[in-house]
């Protein structure tokens, strides 16, 4: 994926070129074409790398914590502190970190599509090539920060999302569903949950405020 802004502009290159009077067309559209099954090829396979990468980063903390939980002493079980740092942990794992993953790896790859696409333009303009360069340093900037942001703002997240979890439980299995559907209490489950889902919408919603401000 880092290739092909750079390879675009060679392709546009040739394609200026091929302009010329006495130059064949024939080479910089086949190019063109080839380009452009590359650039849908790409994509999948970038998907596809993303995806099997928080597959192994999910496992893999998995099998840490896991490891880490069964192994703590008997005072330590029920140290609350301790206890709830396990839980944000736990429930981290599938969301938060996993998907640490895929923003390392856009990171990563903006990173490489600047180097060779300034590599690719400092031969029609330095001056371009240069603009290019310097266009990156603020969403680094912004990334990093909001990166930290996410992780300060998880455990407060994750704590809602365990009692909307708990809820869901309530009201989907046996037999707390029908007893709770006897009493008459759905509605009640129903506004918790709605409130719930407006307080994780502010959690996450300081990240990017808070990111616009440092900007």
């Amino acid at each position: 994926m880092a290739l092909v802004p750079a390879a675009q502009v060679e392709v546009m290159k040739y394609l200026i070129a091929s302009l010329e009077p006495g130059s064949s067309p024939v080479l910089p559209i086949i190019l063109a074409a080839l380009a452009a099954v590359v650039i849908s090829l790409t994509t999948s396979v970038n998907r596809h790398v993303v995806q099997l990468s928080q597959l192994d980063l999910r496992r893999s903390y998995s099998r840490d914590l896991t490891r880490l939980i069964t192994r703590l002493t008997p005072p330590e079980t029920v140290d609350n502190r301790l206890v709830e740092r396990i839980r944000a942990a736990r429930d981290a794992v599938p969301f938060n970190l996993a998907w640490q993953a895929s923003s390392f790896y856009s990171v990563m790859t903006a990173i490489f599509a600047v180097v060779f696409l300034t590599i690719s333009l400092w031969s029609i303009s330095p001056l371009a090539s240069l603009f290019v360069a310097l266009v990156m340093v603020p969403d680094l900037l912004v990334y990093s920060r909001l990166a930290r942001i996410e992780n300060e703002i998880w455990p407060e997240a994750a704590g809602i999302n365990r009692r909307q979890e708990y809820l869901h439980a309530q009201v989907n299995f046996q037999p707390a569903a029908t007893e709770i559907a006897s009493g008459g209490h759905g509605d009640s489950f129903n506004d918790e949950l709605a409130d719930l889902y407006g307080r994780e919408f502010d959690v996450f919603a300081k990240a990017p405020r808070t990111v616009s401000a440092f900007r």
